[in-house]
């Protein structure tokens, strides 16, 4: 697998696994919103580079990809959140 050492943004990632292709594979071929005209997760890959954290619920999608494109998926880059664990071995 490519080192994710030189995957160090969501925008790299995405240049790299092809956003249409990320969207496609989390969010599937919906009509776009007659309000926004946006495909659907178009504007959660929008905030994802942005913000550069993809939401933590995207990790297993994107991990898929990265398998098939033989890099490897940078745990940093979701918004996983950690409870405290105060006291355990």
């Amino acid at each position: 697998m490519e080192n994710s050492d030189n995957i160090k943004t969501v925008r790299e990632l995405l240049v790299l696994l092809g956003s249409e292709r990320v969207r496609l594979a989390a969010y599937g071929d919906g009509d776009p919103s007659e309000r926004s005209g946006q495909k659907p997760g178009e504007k959660a890959l929008i905030q994802a580079a942005w913000k550069n954290e993809f939401p933590a619920k995207l990790f297993g999608v994107v991990e898929g990809l990265c398998i098939q494109e033989g890099i490897e998926c940078p745990r940093d880059l979701f918004g996983f959140q950690f409870a405290h664990c105060e006291g355990l071995a």
